[in-house]
């Protein structure tokens, strides 16, 4: 135990800084940090060493460094000095800032980083908060455009100093997912009340407790805002000036909103807002100024006066009070309303020695039955009781200024079971979790306590709610720092909170050198009986120990599709950006049976869940390719996983499993690009991005197909097209096919002549003694064979209708002379081609429908991204089909006339053909002369949005709107970034 008699003098708990981050004093430097000593025969020793009450003080600071993971895989964090918004996208750790609006650009030092950042669910809108520096606050919106790091500033709002930002959300019109309880991907029910409108609607809470939402008008495309207050029953409508906060000064002092939570419920038309204010010192009474102020001697001597109560510093303290309001929106024609209706508080709260220091709303799943607590239910009308006054209101009870008492109408009722079941309108719960710290002593530390409270509707008058205290955790060993939603499987019963702690005492390990201690907890807590599920493994929080010690993490964020959390300390914003892996953990994960033996059978049923709900949601699996690209996961897991994705698309949406292979593709040839240092998964990962390259172009030729041929203003993107196909693909599928025609004879004379019996042994279990390319994989699984069939149709439909053109324009022409050089002096013979893919089609479908060629095998050979063992005879039959048909000549697909002119002459007449050179779109070369985009998956460049040829003066329409089909994301599916 490390004895902290002679440490140094720490600040206060309730020391006021402005950034505390700054000032913040560290537990154990590295060089303090003994790590045990192993001795020979013996364990290794472990030493812990306790926290003290200092290392916990940012949580009972008001602002806490703002974190957010968006569903585009971006990580929101709050720059370490400057106001502005730090944004990294993972895993590609690409760094970049949100632009700044006016008001910070012109004076930058007035400001102070963001306290509240926030993104809505489809990532497209995001808000944040700069406190002011002795000015008004700041409130920007940044809309997103075609890239991940382009934003643009849509509008900014300014907030009157002392009327600051407490929370925001988001309230969007999209539902959720989920799993069933067989693990398939399910919708979850509305969140929140139901607003028609394409953009999302934000509300926020004010420190002044004013409820502002902000709204994009669908005509004018301008942000509209209606305010309303929380403290009284308002209403507020479009044209209505912002009222004034309830900042009422009172015997007490000043009213100030510290902590607020807002909360939304499934298929719920309100929303939820509580609050908990603070006591802040008031201004001098007006006759005390007035005496100070006057200077005059008078001989008389005035008579005695009593002492008048004054507010000062003594009196700043937390409210035993959580005030809750009903907050309702509406539609009124093309604007909407705000109403507010004020509920009866929760007193009395926290218990005298505690401090509040977050709340979280949680909804539950609609149920026909409440699982309640045997306590005394309360009741609340739709009614507001008179404002008192603050003079009236009696000294013990904790009332701030102009606030009502608020009792309950009705009298304590008996105690009722556990499970009541109710009638009418089945309700949809939400739970609220408040939790608190007790700071104890100077030499104690400070213990957790969480305590949950229901909040529902009477299902025969949905006018009136109730709320009751349902349960709750104490923590003596340990620190809430994090509580969040965590809906598992779509049942009420599994309602769970994701919670994380951080331990009194930290224990330190040694990782390669590194120093790094275990700080702290990852448990999913079930609710409402606040009890950790035991289903689920709880995960460690392993911190690194830098220059100035163990930094703490109070900031959390968990990933999009729940696989990792990132957790940041107070004073770390800058060392998260130099080393991001540092701050990622592990989300906790079901409990492996006792039954299951293989280390990865725990995870892959719940990755492939998690992989199957990103691709229903369509957003980035960043979190979940970080997880799958790990040196500990074979790819024997990576591709069981993928496999388990396609079986469920199969099973539970029949006809439309097609459009969600390109996707499981596209993150499959991202993991092989993981591990590219072998040939073979190098040749995976081409595989892949080809099979993408191909579905994704097949729909340009329906696109562009008009009655009387194809789009003439979309010639010369089909001709490159085609070269593409031709001088790339193509040639290079059927020198993989020669190839392998040439080990197969090789194998079987030297078999003939020696032992026709003997077999070599090969990689990967196969029985043929020939490797098989990954490119083979064309030829012998049924999607990939109709897509390559399909393309080579197209081709020669194209070939024949420019080659018809005579005469044409001269464009026209120079296009059907580049095209008919292309096509007719390939190597390739295309109608031979397309008539051996012909006959091969039915027997390749039927050979994958076998029963000892079964589904699965195919399954899998379509997510490992290469030709299974019990498909080689088959690709026997096949090659030797192309061979006979003379569909290739060898001469000419492997020896070019630039070959020989840089061999003799020592020149270059070859241009590059390299996919790196080509738009990963649309297969024409980079000019290099327009702004490039750059896939942050695969690294694919594209200039889609310009011009392939610079005369082309009309650009082809059809061409455009295929073109827009791709201006958000990659052929593989990874998202676009502009290349600087």
């Amino acid at each position: 135990m490390v004895d902290r008699l002679d440490a140094p003098r720490r600040p206060l708990p309730y020391s006021h800084s402005r950034t505390h981050s700054h000032t913040l004093a560290h537990t154990l430097a590295a060089s303090d940090l003994k790590l045990p000593n192993t001795t020979k025969g013996k364990q290794k020793e472990t030493e812990d060493f306790r926290f003290g009450w200092w290392d916990f003080v940012p949580l009972f600071e008001p602002r806490r460094p703002p974190v957010q993971w968006t569903s585009s895989s971006l990580i929101l964090t709050a720059h370490a000095t400057e106001p502005r918004v730090a944004c990294l996208h993972f895993p590609s750790n690409k760094h970049f800032t949100l632009p700044d609006p006016p008001a910070l650009s012109a004076s930058p030092a007035s400001y102070d980083p963001p306290s509240i950042i926030c993104a809505s669910s489809r990532d497209d809108e995001i808000f944040a908060y700069f406190p002011g520096i002795d000015v008004d606050g700041v409130g920007c919106f940044w809309s997103k455009s075609r890239t991940v790091d382009d934003w643009t500033i849509r509008e900014w709002q300014t907030f009157a100093r002392g009327d600051d930002v407490v929370a925001a959300r988001w309230l969007d019109p999209y539902r959720k997912w989920s799993s069933s309880d067989s693990g398939t991907p399910v919708r979850l029910p509305a969140l929140g009340p139901f607003i028609p409108s394409l953009h999302p609607v934000l509300i926020t809470v004010t420190e002044t407790r004013l409820c502002d939402v902000f709204y994009l008008h669908p005509q004018a495309e301008k942000l509209h805002m209606l305010s309303a207050s929380l403290a009284r029953r308002s209403v507020s409508k479009e044209t209505q000036k912002r009222p004034i906060g309830e900042q009422v000064e009172g015997p007490r002092g000043l009213g100030r909103c510290v902590h607020a939570a807002i909360g939304v419920g499934y298929d719920e038309s309100s929303v939820l807002v509580s609050t908990y204010s603070s006591f802040v010192p008031g201004a001098a009474p007006e006759s005390q100024r007035q005496r100070s102020a006057d200077v005059n001697l008078s001989l008389t001597v005035p008579a005695f006066e009593e002492p008048e109560a004054t507010s000062n510093w003594e009196t700043w303290r937390d409210e035993k009070v959580i005030d809750v309001c009903e907050v309702n929106i509406s539609i009124e024609g093309f604007f909407l309303s705000l109403v507010t209706t004020p509920l009866p508080s929760i007193r009395d709260f926290p218990r005298s020695g505690r401090c509040l220091i977050g709340m979280t709303f949680v909804p539950a799943l609609p149920s026909n039955t409440l699982t309640m607590a045997p306590s005394t239910p309360t009741q609340t009308h739709r009614r507001v009781t008179p404002q008192s006054s603050p003079a009236s209101v009696p000294a013990h009870i904790s009332q701030s200024p102009g606030r009502s008492i608020l009792r309950s109408p009705v009298k304590a009722a008996a105690a009722k079971p556990m499970l009541e079941k109710v009638r009418g309108r089945t309700p949809s719960p939400l739970y609220l979790l408040c939790t608190t710290l007790e700071h104890g002593q100077f030499a104690a530390s400070p213990s957790s306590e969480l305590i949950l409270y229901i909040f529902w509707r009477n299902p025969v008058d949905p006018q009136t709610w109730y709320f009751r205290r349902m349960s709750q955790l104490t923590l003596t060993s340990s620190v809430v720092v994090h509580v969040s939603h965590f809906q598992p499987i779509n049942t009420p019963q599994h309602t769970s909170a994701l919670l994380g702690t951080l331990n009194h005492e930290g224990q330190p390990m040694r990782r390669k050198g590194e120093q790094r201690v275990t700080v702290g907890k990852l448990h999913i807590l079930r609710l409402p009986e606040l009890q950790i599920d035991d289903g689920w493994e709880a995960t460690n929080l392993v911190c690194p120990v830098g220059s100035y010690g163990v930094e703490l993490p109070f900031s959390f964020a968990v990933s999009p599709n729940h696989s990792l959390v990132c957790a940041i300390p107070a004073a770390s914003l800058t060392s998260f950006r130099a080393n991001v892996l540092a701050f990622i953990h592990r989300h906790p994960s079901r409990t492996m049976h006792s039954g299951q033996e293989y280390v990865w059978q725990k995870p892959k049923r719940h990755l492939a869940t998690c992989a199957a709900i990103a691709l229903q949601r369509r957003i980035s699996p960043g979190d979940i390719i970080h997880i799958l690209c790990t040196q500990s996961v074979p790819i024997s897991a990576v591709e069981d996983a993928l496999a388990t994705v396609l079986l469920d698309f199969e099973t539970n949406h029949a006809g439309t499993t097609t459009m969600w292979i390109i996707e499981v593709i596209g993150k499959r040839s991202l993991f092989a690009r993981s591990d590219a240092e072998t040939g073979d998964l190098i040749s995976r990962y081409q595989a892949g991005l080809e099979v993408c390259s191909l579905s994704a172009c097949s729909a340009v030729w329906e696109e562009t197909f008009v009655t009387a041929g194809y789009d003439p203003d979309a010639i010369w993107y089909l001709t490159s097209l085609c070269g593409y196909f031709m001088e790339v693909f193509l040639e290079n599928l059927l020198k993989d096919c020669v190839e392998f025609a040439s080990e197969i004879s090789l194998v079987e004379s030297h078999s003939d002549s020696i032992d026709g019996n003997k077999r070599t042994e090969y990689p990967n279990g196969q029985t043929s003694s020939v490797y098989l390319s990954s490119s083979l994989l064309h030829l012998v699984h049924p999607y990939m064979l109709g897509t390559l069939h399909r393309f080579v149709q197209h081709v020669r439909r194209f070939r024949g209708f420019l080659g018809s053109k005579m005469r044409a324009e001269e464009h026209l022409q120079v296009a059907r002379e580049i095209l008919i050089d292309c096509v007719d002096s390939s190597p390739v013979d295309l109608e031979a081609l397309d008539k051996v893919l012909s006959e091969i089609k039915s027997e390749v479908k039927m050979n994958a429908g076998m029963v000892e060629h079964s589904p699965d095998i195919a399954r899998r050979a379509l997510v490992s991204l290469k030709p299974p063992a019990q498909y080689s005879s088959l690709l026997q039959k096949i090659v030797s089909k192309l061979m006979q048909a003379k569909v290739v000549d060898k001469l000419a697909l492997f020896i070019k006339p630039t070959d020989l002119v840089d061999g003799v002459l020592g020149l270059s007449m070859s241009s590059s053909g390299k996919m790196h050179d080509r738009d990963i779109i649309t297969k024409g070369y980079l000019t290099g002369q327009n702004q490039t985009l750059q896939c942050l998956r695969c690294d694919g460049k594209s200039e889609i949005g310009a011009k392939m040829n610079i005369a082309q003066e009309h650009p082809s329409i059809r061409w455009t709107t295929w073109e827009r089909t791709w201006q958000t994301h990659c052929v593989c599916g990874g998202l676009w970034s502009s290349r600087r």
